[in-house]
């Protein structure tokens, strides 16, 4: 490897958000005008596809085998080898019946469970926008490279971790990484090195949805480099640690071979001390050990604990391995981010408060002020109320929209600007302090308004007429 390639790699490790992006773009040895193509060729072969590869070879074997490991099949299938040996034909049936029904049932719910995880890692496949040779094209995103340059609008899903050049109004869905159901405001100011993930303004990461405005941006990691590739592998990854119940049944496993072994002994000692014929007490031994072998239990087991598993994925829960629905049946304390685990990461309007108006009047203005193709959520919620109070915006001939303030976080509210017949209406959405502002209430009558709102809980929208 020359030391231009190992300085290359080193340089994705760098704090881009804590540099300005001209910065960035000489560490990346790039250009706002974007790579050549022999260079894109280059960097491809040193950092492979923009794509989170799964490691793991023959994974659908290893699942098959994995049924296997338990030791009161491995028990079921030595007694089944003995009966093979002392031709019980019926009874070698039902025991290796009873391994392969296991093994099945095992397979089929934790290889569903792979393919739910799969979907995961499909999640940045797509085409992008990128400046290459002072000219923007459309390429595979698997194809992208860090120090390539992309073009990110509304409605883009975000190929690849990248810093900000340059953005306008750009509100991006993080939900994905976050939880939070809100969009962030990006900017490419530069922030201090100790910036936590999540405070990253001039940073965009995989996966992640632009709900509003655009932007230009330099790549600085892609593939499983990047913080969704982070947390996908981490989904993928094994922990080969035993649950209660696998050591409750290896226990079991001891113990009842210990005994059944020990009784098979004995009763074979007794029948030759006895005087019977030594390979007649053989057969007779070991056909009791293996006619007390609970051939039901392990597909008990299973069937029980694909229930539990059946009734966690109705609830969206994704369980990768059977014997994870006993262990979280075993657990005493749960450490989580509360948005979209105990919240459903959904918001929704409370109630609506009219001022000097009706509450239909109020939400049929409203609606002028929204773009459900945004998918700002709480736009959506006021669009939800308002079908389910039978009020659908059908704007009259007479009425156009002549103006519109998007939100920003210096002004904190957006705005639309309605011509009706002679009328003019102003119709704005945003932070209850600001817009009580706009009103003629005295100071305390809109403290009142803003605790009385508060107690409400949701974002009012104010509306007036010139």
């Amino acid at each position: 490897m020359d030391s231009e390639t190992q300085k290359l790699l080193a340089a994705t490790k760098e704090p881009f958000w804590a540099m300005k992006a001209e910065e960035a773009l000489a560490i990346l040895n790039s250009t706002k005008n974007g790579l050549s193509d022999k260079e894109a060729e280059r960097r491809l072969k040193i950092f492979g596809p923009n794509e989170i590869k799964d490691e793991q070879e023959w994974k659908k074997l290893k699942i098959a085998l994995r049924q296997f490991k338990s030791p009161l099949i491995a028990l079921l299938v030595i007694a089944g080898i003995v009966t093979i040996f002392l031709k019980e034909w019926t009874e070698t049936i039902f025991i290796f019946a009873a391994v392969l029904i296991n093994a099945s049932l095992g397979f089929w719910q934790e290889n569903k469970a792979e393919t739910v995880l799969e979907l995961l890692k499909s999640y940045i496949r797509g085409r992008s926008r990128v400046e290459r040779k002072e000219k923007e094209q459309e390429i595979d995103a698997s194809e992208l490279i860090p120090g390539d340059i992309i073009k990110i609008s509304q409605g883009d899903r975000v190929p690849a971790d990248a810093r900000i050049i340059s953005a306008n109004n750009l509100e991006i869905d993080e939900s994905i990484l976050t939880g939070e159901s809100m969009p962030s405001e990006k900017t490419p100011e530069t922030l201090p090195a100790g910036t936590a993930l999540i405070e990253r303004k001039n940073m965009l990461f995989s996966g992640t949805l632009a709900v509003g405005g655009l932007c230009s941006a330099i790549i600085t990691v892609t593939g499983k480099n990047t913080e969704f590739g982070k947390i996908t592998e981490l989904a993928a990854k094994e922990e080969h640690e035993s649950t209660p119940l696998q050591k409750a049944i290896a226990k079991f496993a001891a113990w009842s071979g210990l005994i059944l072994g020990t009784l098979a002994i004995g009763l074979f000692v007794l029948g030759i001390y006895s005087g019977r014929n030594i390979y007649d007490m053989f057969v007779v031994a070991v056909a009791v050990a293996v006619s007390a072998v609970p051939e039901g239990l392990p597909i008990a087991l299973t069937v029980i604990l694909a229930i539990g598993v059946e009734k966690l994925a109705k609830k969206n829960g994704v369980v990768r391995k059977l014997l994870a629905a006993e262990t979280l049946g075993s657990t005493s304390i749960i450490l989580t981010d509360k948005t979209g685990t105990l919240t459903e990461a959904r918001m929704q309007l409370a109630s609506v408060e009219p001022y000097e108006t009706d509450e239909k009047s109020l939400l049929y203005d409203a609606l002028w002020n929204t773009d459900t193709l945004i998918k700002n959520p709480i736009e959506l919620s006021l669009v939800k109320i308002a079908e389910e109070k039978g009020i659908i915006l059908t704007p009259e001939k007479k009425s156009e929209i002549l103006d519109k303030l998007p939100f920003g976080s210096s002004h904190k509210f957006s705005a639309t600007l309605i011509k009706s017949g002679h009328a003019y209406k102003t119709v704005a959405l945003g932070a209850p302090e600001i817009l009580l502002e706009f009103t003629d209430l005295a100071e305390q009558d809109a403290a009142g308004r803003l605790i009385s709102l508060g107690e409400s809980a949701f974002t009012p929208v104010e509306h007036g007429a010139d």
